[in-house]
């Protein structure tokens, strides 16, 4: 477990503490909770996945927003940019595919959005990936490229069927932005086999990160 403390001011307002897999940028050392105006005070954290396969152990990271003050506060976070394989992405471009047109999840949650005069409340950042999906086929997206022999599919909407049909890498990127499926197992093989070649060329960089913006205000309400 690493801990960070984040201010030491008027109000000695937070204490950071993350624990479990993760990576909290090493340049993050210090938050001043000044307040002045009462303009919201941010910290950006970066948080790094080392690894990405199917059945793969679910990926889970803490860090907990302490209220040290005798002022109740506000929280509330944006995901700024998500790095995958190290190209950049918006946070809206990768998460609501991800909820949907991938093989795996990423989430956030915590418990409120007030954190009291005196207590603490924990942002939780997870990725899971089951070894079986529920789902059958997974339609593609712009971070999908074309693997020659892999079959790909189309819906009908009317049927509610899927049928294969001929894609080659010339066509590709067209049919995926008109709707192209691939079947849940070959979608696990994409992004599995794009790990190890990316693991062995950056062995020290996280497969995704997640930089992420962590709001604290006063609560005036």
């Amino acid at each position: 477990m690493a801990c960070f403390l984040l201010a030491i001011n008027s109000f000695a307002w937070f204490v950071f503490m993350t624990n479990g897999q993760g990576h909290i940028d090493a340049d993050v050392v210090a938050w001043d909770i000044a307040f002045i105006n009462e303009e919201a005070q941010v910290e950006l954290i970066d948080i790094e996945i080392d690894d990405l396969y199917p059945g793969m152990p679910d990926f889970n990271h803490e860090v907990e927003v302490r209220n040290r003050s005798d002022l109740n506060a506000k929280f509330s976070y944006e995901v700024e940019e998500v790095i995958v394989f190290g190209e950049h992405y918006s946070y809206e471009n990768l998460l609501n595919i991800a909820n949907s047109d991938l093989p795996f999840k990423i989430t956030f949650s915590y418990e409120s959005d007030k954190i009291n005069a005196g207590d603490m409340m924990k942002f939780k950042v997870n990725l899971t990936w089951p070894f079986e999906s529920e789902k059958e086929y997974y339609r593609l997206n712009d971070f999908y490229t074309y693997v020659p022999g892999c079959p790909y599919y189309e819906y009908n909407e009317e049927t509610g069927e899927y049928h294969q049909v001929d894609v080659t890498e010339k066509n590709f990127a067209g049919s995926v932005h008109g709707g192209l499926y691939v079947e849940s197992d070959d979608a696990d093989t994409f992004w599995g086999e794009q790990t190890i070649p990316y693991k062995k060329e950056h062995p020290d960089e996280g497969v995704i990160i997640l930089k992420i913006k962590l709001i604290v205000s006063q609560d005036n309400g």
